[in-house]
């Protein structure tokens, strides 16, 4: 992401510094930071769910290596 905000302010102030320009450069100015903060929020969010799903794989797979072991077993106790 901020490759992407060095990017962006690379361009300068493309809308000129007359009134309208001023208005357009405050209105951008505002917008781009809301929108990188939304940014932030989302990247931080799929991170902790990228965590959240790593553990629950880990359990899954513990429950599975159960599951064979006990099956493992069975087979064994029925001269499988």
């Amino acid at each position: 992401m901020a490759a992407f905000q060095q990017e962006l302010a690379a361009f300068g102030q493309p809308w000129g510094s007359d009134d309208i320009g001023a208005l357009i450069g405050a209105a951008h100015e505002a917008v781009a930071e809301f929108a990188f903060d939304c940014f932030a929020t989302a990247m931080d969010e799929i991170g902790a769910a990228g965590l959240d799903l790593g553990g629950m794989a880990a359990t899954y797979r513990e429950i599975e290596e159960r599951i064979h072991g006990s099956f493992t077993t069975l087979q064994q106790g029925l001269g499988g």
